[in-house]
């Protein structure tokens, strides 16, 4: 993408505040020509009547001096306000956009992207584009239109002064010129080191527990203080270039010096050109911001808009579709339940994880799906979810087919609860409602109730209304698996998936999860990811899934009345009723 689409891009977020914003920017580069203008001319008149001793006209620009001081800080603050406004507005409705544009991306596609990457796009990169409304949009402007209107000034005071100001100004164009593309270099590198930081950091952050119970501290610091040099070398070759440009600033210097020795020359021949002088010496500094500051503000845009494209590239991942698309020729199969036809996925272009699939489940029914690990079946879940595009095949629940369905209707239909429970940061009333309508106390407490929740909740320092830390840190297993539960329980759907919630409990814990998931489960259709053979044993049906093909199929007693893979399994288990297949 290039800088000017992005650029453009980023400038169409402000469409709805740009006259806010425009006054802001333009105005501040108008009002500051305009009081330096005033300034020059109060000057010019102070240092007329020094020389012809002029009481009167003293006196007028004393009083122009206190006018003009007055107005400069009434307007500055007017358009101040305008510009800030505007930029945060603008700043408010691209976090918005960006926000609600990941949120829509494929679970697919945001699943081949580093957590840190996203973050650091959305956090790093994101105050960037802040900085280039608040900060280089409005240098930029205040250059522009304060500069190129001193610059006419200037020539019309003494054409031949200001060709001696425009002349030595411009020679900082040369320096800001020639590091314009390593600043946006190296403003890319830098962000990408950033990124791949904060995914390190991400990673110490979530693996605690591995990283201290198998002593990776120190294999795992070294890895952290890896990319922190990295990040520390982007830094410093970016501030080096930057250094480079700042000798921009002693360069700025020669017009006023300049300006200085040709009015010294004109003034001894003639003292009536002192006022001009000190009117021009009052305007060179518009001249000399012309050019110093528009290019050194050009080479920040750079940089900016680096970080602008990074913002955009993840704003312009695919978006998940209204429904998905239909891959499948003729009618859905009509059913009873859930009905999966020929159904089989892949990444991009690698080997399908769920060939050909074909099941059915009939309502109010159990299905349990075993197989080896790596075999598709959390896959399968996500299929069923409409988490997935299929490469082919077809779902149908009740007759309706998931290529005709809406997904944000298909997926009402679904309960989910996974092996490990996410919870938000937020109260235990708010995980357990989930963004649903609010069913008031009564129905929260009787889900929590029904999911052998609601003792515990009321433990809590504050019940219900507790704040939970991040993915429920304050929670044992068995709590958070149990608000889980109380959620579901709520979303009363009339398919729950199940990704074996008790695995990973010890035998207290177990029983209570069990106790609410039977709960659960009674008078709905259920897919149970099943590792532990008491829970298979209960299923009406058993699926084994191994290399995402359904290898077998029957009941409990049927599977173990054949030497197949199933009964392998089994056997691996050595039959302990508790023990995971």
């Amino acid at each position: 993408m290039s800088d000017m689409r992005t650029l453009r891009r980023l400038v169409g977020f402000g469409e709805p505040v740009a006259a806010q914003y425009l006054r802001g920017v333009v105005g501040l580069g108008l009002v500051n020509l305009g009081v330096n203008g005033l300034f020059a001319l109060m000057l010019a008149q102070l240092s007329a009547s020094l020389v012809e001793a002029n009481r009167a006209q003293l006196t007028r620009s004393t009083l122009l001096f206190l006018g003009v001081a007055i107005l400069s800080s009434v307007s500055i603050s007017f358009v101040a306000r305008a510009l800030i406004t505007g930029a945060t507005r603008i700043e408010y409705r691209i976090r918005n956009a960006l926000f609600a544009a990941v949120n829509a991306v494929t679970l697919a596609e945001l699943e081949k992207r580093d957590s840190g990457d996203v973050l650091s796009r959305m956090n790093n990169d994101m105050a960037q584009v802040s900085e280039m409304y608040t900060g280089t949009i409005q240098s930029l402007s205040l250059a522009l239109f304060y500069g190129l209107g001193s610059v006419v000034t200037v020539v019309c005071i003494d054409w031949r002064g200001g060709l001696i100001i425009i002349g030595l100004a411009s020679l900082t164009l040369l320096v800001s010129v020639a590091v314009m593309k390593p600043l946006k270099r190296q403003g890319a590198a830098l962000q990408d080191q950033k990124a791949s930081f904060l995914s390190r950091m991400s990673q110490v952050a979530q693996g605690a527990t591995v990283i201290r119970s198998f002593n990776l501290a120190e294999w795992m610091t070294a890895k952290v203080l890896q990319v922190s040099r990295y990040q520390q070398s982007a830094g410093v070759r970016l501030a080096t270039t930057e250094a480079i440009q700042s000798t921009t600033d002693p360069l700025s210097l020669l017009a006023p010096i300049g300006l200085l020795v040709y009015g010294a020359l004109r003034s001894v021949a003639d003292v009536a050109f002192v006022p001009r002088l000190i009117a021009l010496i009052q305007m060179q500094n518009g001249v000399t911001l012309l050019f110093t500051t528009t290019a050194r503000t050009l080479a920040d845009l750079q940089v900016k808009l680096v970080s602008g494209r990074r913002v955009l590239e993840l704003m312009d991942l695919q978006k998940e579709p209204e429904r998905l698309v239909s891959t499948t020729a003729g009618n859905p199969v009509p059913g009873n339940g859930i009905t999966v036809r020929d159904l089989s996925f892949g990444y991009d272009r690698g080997a399908d994880i769920v060939q050909n699939v074909s099941f059915d489940v009939e309502r109010g029914t159990t299905a349990a799906v075993v197989g080896p690990s790596g075999g598709g079946k959390s896959t399968l879940f996500k299929l069923l979810l409409g988490l997935y595009q299929p490469r082919a095949g077809s779902i149908a629940l009740e007759g309706r087919s998931i290529y005709e369905t809406p997904l944000a209707e298909w997926r009402h239909s679904f309960a989910y609860v996974p092996q490990n429970a996410f919870l938000f940061s937020d109260t235990v009333y708010a995980n357990i409602v989930g963004g649903m309508p609010d069913p008031g106390q009564e129905a929260v407490e009787n889900a929590a109730r029904a999911a052998n929740a609601h003792d515990f909740i009321v433990q809590l320092p504050q019940g219900y209304q507790t704040v939970l830390e991040e993915s429920g840190h304050n929670l044992s297993g068995g709590e958070k698996q149990r608000i889980a539960i109380a959620r579901a329980i709520l979303q009363d759907a009339p398919v729950l998936l199940l990704d074996e919630a008790t695995s990973a409990l010890d035998a207290e814990n177990e029983q209570q999860v069990q106790e609410a998931l039977e709960r659960l489960m009674r008078g709905r259709t259920t897919l149970v990811i099943a590792h532990r053979l008491s829970t298979i044993q209960a299923a009406d049906v058993i699926y084994v899934l191994e290399g995402g093909q359904i290898v077998e199929q029957g009941t409990h007693e049927k599977l173990m009345g054949q030497a197949g893979r199933y009964r392998a399994l089994v056997d691996a288990g050595l039959r302990s009723p508790t023990h995971q297949v």
